[in-house]
């Protein structure tokens, strides 16, 4: 027997979808859909720890394909976790969020940027614009110490008790 399966409205007050709303803004200033940057703002802001496919089109008023269409984008960015519970068919997302996983993804970012960077590089030849050679190059050269600036600081960061 499935339990009831009744959609949850989550309850925030105004300055709570305020919040919600200004997270969506700037993550769509960042590249993502407008449904996947409301979602990722409800599931940070929700009381409840995860919240059903039936919940999130109940509480922020998208359509199923708006709402499908988010989710798969976060799971595809690796910021939302999915699960299900014994005995029901429905699945259960909650948001992943956290200092090692933003580090994580921005230094993946990094490293791909770097060797499109430098692919670039070796592609101009050397009848380019020796300026904008150097200005690739010093970015390629400033985002690998980025990076290892980054490890050895998130290694600080374990040490000291707060990872």
């Amino acid at each position: 027997m499935v339990p009831n399966q009744t959609s949850l409205t989550v309850e925030l007050d105004p300055p709570q979808r305020e919040w919600v709303e200004a997270i969506g803004l700037f993550l769509e200033r960042s590249g993502f859909p407008p449904s996947s940057a409301r979602i990722y703002g409800l599931l940070l802001m929700s009381a409840e720890p995860e919240l059903s496919f039936e919940d999130l089109v109940s509480t922020l008023g998208f359509g199923k394909a708006a709402v499908s269409t988010g989710l798969r984008r976060l799971q595809e960015t690796n910021r939302i976790s999915e699960r299900t519970r014994p005995g029901e068919r429905r699945r259960y997302f909650r948001a992943r969020l956290g200092p090692e996983i933003g580090v994580d993804r921005f230094r993946a970012f990094s490293s791909a940027l770097c060797d499109l960077l430098e692919k670039g590089v070796a592609l101009r030849g050397s009848r380019a614009d020796a300026e904008i050679t150097a200005d690739l190059e010093a970015s390629v050269r400033f985002l690998r110490f980025l990076d290892a600036e980054l490890g050895g600081l998130r290694a600080r960061w374990e040490a000291n008790g707060d990872g």
